[in-house]
């Protein structure tokens, strides 16, 4: 069997990231296809913690993981001549690695990917040394994709449209079920109570939103806030000291970093998920939210829009204003007055992901993706046209000329390699 050989540069847990879930479950289900063979470079920051380093740091650090990259993928490059390289990034200080890789990639004849999680392309956030370097990738790249509908659009004048498409981001609808389906044999039921339950899943820093979201349940009575993620002390403190100056009663709670099923949990114990960040790329708690069958309220940044599918006839959710306590407060009394949109919307969430964000329509597209650049072309005939050599009588009546002209035959008798049929 004539496999696609593709090489994926991108990073594995820890830290769980959006890219890193992503790579996971790519190889899990992407190895049980015989008509491929994938190579695998971890490119995860293994030193990074999931805290804000300063920006020294920042820099040191991705100097030398940017070396390391660069030769551990040159190596993997030569080793398996693969047709096809798929490499994820998120911009910004990566992308002179990006651009080096992807030109390594093209001088060794394999196809290569530039695969976007993130939207700063598409929201003037890259700018500098940074968006020149993101621009000489992407003439390197034989594709380059991107998750909204925005970049998509904000890219067009410089990328060929054959070169640029969208590809979302999959989740594991199968998996979320059957966690799910475990915690209702094992006797856990969603827990009732008065009022919206609110939930916001993820880093408790302040470009999420966070203290909009204080300030939207504050004004809102019986309205319940849990906050599932890691939060520094000094942070958690300041929330709740805010939290006790509003209301009477214990409204906000806080769960800290838990286990990835247990996050199933929280959702589908809450009414609604939050999600007002300031930037945002293709968030998987969205994903997760949908699944679980729960309305979601986002900020209209990223591919969120697109996600819930707020400008069509059946939404998914509400979209706000970033940085607007207000918007994100009007949002939620919209669904505290009307509860039956709350289900329609679920339901909604729940379709759309089995429909466009489940594992097999997206591993269709890149599969195809992959396949498409592999297709063997003809080799040319390189003789065709070509008049008929001497005959051996007259080489050797001209024997100063006798070497050069064997090598000009053998030259043109040899065929040239295609970069995209080799075996």
């Amino acid at each position: 069997m004539d496999k696609t050989r593709v090489l994926l540069a991108a990073p594995l847990p820890p830290p769980t990231g959006g890219i890193a879930v992503w790579t996971d479950i790519l190889l899990r289900d992407m190895h049980q296809h015989p008509d491929l063979e994938i190579h695998h470079v971890d490119t995860a920051l293994r030193w990074k913690k999931r805290v804000d380093l300063n920006s020294g740091a920042r820099l040191i650090g991705g100097i030398l993981q940017a070396f390391w990259d660069i030769l551990r993928v040159g190596l993997a490059l030569v080793r398996y001549r693969p047709h096809v390289l798929h490499l994820t990034t998120s911009a910004g200080f990566a992308s002179v690695k990006d651009a080096v890789i992807l030109y390594l990639a093209r001088r060794l004849g394999a196809a290569g990917y530039i695969h976007y999680h993130t939207s700063i392309l598409g929201n003037g956030q890259l700018q500098g040394w940074q968006l020149r370097a993101a621009h000489l990738a992407m003439r390197f790249a034989a594709r380059v994709l991107v998750l909204d509908d925005h970049t998509h659009t904000a890219l067009q004048p410089r990328i060929a449209a054959q070169k640029l498409q969208i590809l979302p981001n999959m989740i594991e609808l199968e998996r979320i079920d059957d966690v799910c389906a475990r915690r209702v044999k094992s006797g856990w039921q969603t827990a009732p109570g008065e009022g919206l339950r609110c939930v916001y899943v993820g880093r408790v820093v302040a470009d999420k939103g966070i203290v909009e979201q204080l300030q939207a349940c504050a004004q809102l009575p019986g309205v319940r806030l849990d906050i599932v993620g890691p939060v520094d002390a000094e942070y958690r403190q300041y929330l709740q000291h805010f939290a006790k100056g509003q209301k009477q009663r214990q409204w906000l709670h806080f769960h800290g970093g838990v286990d990835h099923d247990e996050v199933y949990g929280y959702i589908q114990q809450s009414d609604v998920l939050l999600l007002p960040s300031y930037h945002e790329a293709f968030p998987y708690v969205v994903l997760e939210g949908m699944a679980l069958g729960k309305p979601v309220v986002v900020s209209n940044v990223g591919a969120m829009p697109e996600m819930i599918d707020a400008a069509g006839d059946q939404p998914c959710g509400l979209c706000v204003a970033p940085r607007d306590a207000d918007s994100l407060r009007d949002a939620l009394q919209q669904l505290i007055d009307v509860p039956a949109t709350r289900s329609a919307m679920g339901q909604a969430g729940r379709r759309r992901v089995e429909h466009l964000y489940d594992i097999p329509p997206v591993l269709r597209q890149i599969k195809a993706l992959w396949q498409a650049d592999h297709a063997p072309s003809p080799t040319p005939d390189l003789t065709q046209g070509v008049p008929p050599f001497p005959p051996v009588q007259y080489l050797a009546k001209r024997p100063n000329d006798i070497d050069l002209n064997l090598r000009f035959a053998v030259a043109l008798d040899k065929p040239r390699v295609n970069c995209h049929s080799r075996q």
